[in-house]
């Protein structure tokens, strides 16, 4: 059976990893009262959009976690939500 890409990172990676699974779920399915849904949404959006490399930034993760190509990644989540957007009309 081929090993999980997750199981090679170390405790550090994992942790990165699951702050960018949060703010995809941040993006696509915010959860709290409406005024929490929609300040999650938006910064979520905000920090996937941002051009920042700092560690804790989402260009920051992609490279901690060995993503080659952040701009392509972002695109992809992004699409996520333009599909989430979609299937609740």
């Amino acid at each position: 059976m081929a090993k999980k890409l997750s199981e090679s990172y170390t405790p550090y990676q994992k942790l990165w990893s699951n702050v960018l699974l949060q703010a995809i779920f941040d993006l696509t399915k915010p959860k709290g009262n409406w005024k929490e849904k929609i300040r999650n949404r938006d910064s979520a959006l905000v920090w996937f959009n941002s051009h920042i490399d700092d560690i804790n930034s989402f260009i920051g993760i992609c490279e901690n976690l060995g993503i080659d190509d952040p701009d392509d990644t972002r695109e992809k989540i992004l699409n996520l939500k333009r599909r989430a957007i979609k299937e609740r009309v």
